[in-house]
């Protein structure tokens, strides 16, 4: 589970990253533990990871094998309920209610609501005069 360091928020993408970085490890070794795993949020599922394609170009085998190889790497967890293989070797991850549920709990209990304060603060003038 991946907790932001400025706040005590749970991000699922990160959270979801998180697990296919550590199985992309597993199926294709250490060397790509630092490959980004392309997580982003999806129409077709709670979130999807793209990783396979990019790999699978490098490795010069197919995108489904290299996603189905990832698949079955995923370590057990509480964050993750299904994944599918789509298309050309997308990954849609749907997450567990339950743990969602929980996050959102959190999310909520936070004065901030997970946005985390800045490193650097800006000074930006905003004018209010119409312009002619």
């Amino acid at each position: 589970m991946y907790i932001h360091p400025m706040v005590s928020v749970v991000d699922p993408i990160e959270s979801v990253s998180a697990l296919v970085q550590t199985a992309v490890a597993a199926a294709f070794g250490d060397e790509y533990r630092g490959t980004d795993p392309q997580v982003r949020r999806s129409d077709r599922a709670d979130v999807q990871a793209d990783v396979a394609m990019r790999l699978a170009r490098q490795m010069k085998q197919p995108a489904t094998a290299a996603a189905a190889k990832i698949i079955a790497a995923i370590p057990p967890n509480d964050v993750i309920e299904r994944i599918e293989l789509a298309g050309p070797g997308f990954l849609n991850i749907t997450l567990r209610r339950d743990w969602l549920a929980a996050a959102a709990t959190q999310a909520d209990t936070d004065a901030r609501l997970g946005v985390p304060l800045t490193t650097h603060a800006d000074r930006v003038v905003i004018g209010l005069d119409p312009i002619p």
